[in-house]
C-alpha cells in the first residue's frame, strides 16, 4: 500500500470518527426506578478509536498526531460512561472539566495537524485555513456544550447555540472530507 493510500484511509477514519463523536443515538432500559442501561447504537468510543487510528496512521507524516494517541485513548476510556447515565452525577465535576479540556486539546492539535499536513502536502490551496477555522469552530463547540447547563435558562439562547453547534459541525465535517478528497489517490491506469 502507497503513502497515499495510507493518507487517505487515515483521513477517512478521522472524518468516520468525527462523525460518530457527532451522532447521538441510544437505546435506554429501565430496570424498575433505580438502574437504567443505556446502549449507545454509536457509542462515542468507537469514534474516538477510529480517530485515534487514523492519527496513528499519519504520524509517519507529522510526529506530533503520534503523541495524540493517548488522548484519544483516555477519551475513548472516559466516553465508556455513556452506557451507564446513572454513573453522571456521582463524577466529581473537576474530572468532567477536565475531560472537556483534554477534549479541546486533542481537538485543537488534531486540525493544527492537519492543517500543517495540508500546507506540507497541497501548497497554495485554501484548506490549511480553512482547517484552522474548523479547529477554532472544535474548540468553541466543546467549551459551549460543556457549559450548556447555563445555557438552559435561556430556552431562545439554547436553540441558537443548537443552531451554531449544528453549523459548526457541518463545517468541520465538510473540511475532513474535502482534505481525504485531497489525499486520495490517483486512479490507476487500467488495461
Amino acid at each position: 500500500m502507497t503513502r497515499q493510500h495510507i493518507r487517505f484511509s487515515a483521513l477517512r477514519s478521522i472524518f468516520w470518527g468525527t462523525l460518530l463523536l457527532f451522532l447521538d443515538f441510544d437505546l435506554n432500559f429501565r430496570f424498575g426506578f433505580s438502574f437504567t442501561l443505556t446502549l449507545p447504537l454509536l457509542p462515542d468510543c468507537l469514534g474516538f478509536w477510529l480517530v485515534g487510528r487514523g492519527t496513528r496512521a499519519l504520524a509517519a507524516d507529522r510526529p506530533s498526531l503520534g503523541l495524540l494517541a493517548p488522548f484519544w485513548l483516555a477519551l475513548g476510556l472516559w466516553s465508556l460512561q455513556q452506557f451507564f447515565p446513572g454513573l453522571s452525577p456521582h463524577i466529581p465535576g473537576a474530572l468532567s472539566l477536565l475531560a472537556a479540556l483534554v477534549r479541546m486539546y486533542a481537538d485543537f492539535q488534531l486540525f493544527t495537524d492537519l492543517a500543517g499536513l495540508a500546507e506540507d502536502l497541497l501548497p497554495g490551496t485554501p484548506l490549511p485555513r480553512q482547517l484552522r477555522s474548523a479547529r477554532t469552530a472544535a474548540v468553541l463547540l466543546t467549551t459551549l456544550f460543556y457549559f450548556q447547563d447555563l445555557l438552559l435558562r435561556a430556552p431562545w439562547l439554547t436553540v441558537a447555540a443548537g443552531a451554531a453547534g449544528f453549523c459548526a459541525r457541518v463545517y468541520i465535517l465538510l473540511r475532513l472530507w474535502q482534505l481525504s478528497r485531497a489525499m486520495a489517490p490517483a486512479p490507476e491506469a487500467g488495461g
